[in-house]
């Protein structure tokens, strides 16, 4: 994987992930095709990952600082940044991240996560509907920086009814802020 050192990020994590030597690796492998995409008008999306090599708003803009490209863009998952803290208090991290991320969203990606009854910290990917993510605050921040045509993915969907409820409780939470979903 190319933002990863470890091929699946649902079973470990690499420590070389968390270096700066991975980063300026990483920038090295995308300027060549982030070149053809400027030569092309398009944008490549890297999505942050807590475990992997663009794992913060910090990591992303170390790497766009290496690149120099105007077509980096991210993928906002926010979920896949989640760390303890966050899940402790979502609304709150969301809140702060998202923003720090500015026009840089190519693309945002819906799953949620929910923490599990366990002894020490166990999480797994939940339905929108009930999961600890807290979507109006998600929805606000990120409709204040990306442009009109942004894709909002649900994902993580394990069947048609799951997928149809995340798509209306989207639309009705977009509904609620006055947020236009075409």
């Amino acid at each position: 994987s190319c933002a990863s050192y470890h091929a699946s990020p649902f079973l470990g994590v690499d420590p070389r992930n968390g270096t700066a030597r991975a980063i300026v690796d990483l920038a090295d492998r995308l300027k060549p095709t982030l070149d053809l995409a400027e030569r092309y008008g398009v944008a490549i999306a890297v999505e942050p990952y807590i475990k992997g090599i663009i794992r913060s708003p910090e990591t992303f803009y170390d790497l766009h600082r290496l690149v120099r490209s105007d077509a980096l863009r991210l993928n906002l998952d926010i979920t896949s940044l989640y760390d303890l803290s966050a899940m402790m208090d979502p609304e709150a991290y969301c809140s702060r991240v998202i923003p720090t991320f500015g026009e840089r969203i190519g693309v945002v990606h819906l799953k949620d996560v929910k923490l599990d009854e366990a002894f020490h910290i166990h999480s797994s990917l939940a339905p929108l509907s009930e999961g600890i993510t807290d979507w109006e605050t998600v929805l606000r921040e990120t409709a204040r920086l990306v442009k009109e045509e942004t894709w909002l993915i649900v994902e993580h969907v394990l069947s048609a009814e799951e997928g149809r409820a995340s798509v209306a409780l989207v639309r009705e939470i977009a509904d609620g802020i006055g947020l236009e979903l075409t």
